[in-house]
């Protein structure tokens, strides 16, 4: 399994190096999470969140929750405070489920 991770994982650098766009990094970084690669997904979830550039709906607000429960889960905790206020300040809501 973690072998096919690696294998997404190249071809998702791949594919973000040659056409960078908000999509590309959205998935790269679900799969760096997969991978148990936290750090770098949080890094990358956080650039997602924070694009300018359109989304599908609900990308950016998964975004900020993946960011946010990394941020918790590897105790940044000041950056986590930052990230939670700047999705308030933006007005996104999480969809209960």
């Amino acid at each position: 399994m973690q072998g096919d991770f690696q294998t997404a994982l190249q071809r998702s650098d791949v594919r973000l190096r040659r056409r960078p766009n908000a999509e590309a990094a959205y998935q790269h970084a679900r799969l760096l999470r997969g991978a148990g690669r936290e750090a770098e997904a949080l890094s990358e979830f956080a650039k997602v969140a924070r694009l300018r550039e359109a989304l599908l709906p609900g990308q950016r607000e998964d975004a900020f929750i993946q960011t946010l429960a990394l941020a918790q889960h590897l105790e940044r905790f000041g950056e986590m405070e930052a990230l939670a206020q700047e999705a308030i300040d933006r007005g996104l809501k999480s969809k209960r489920r």
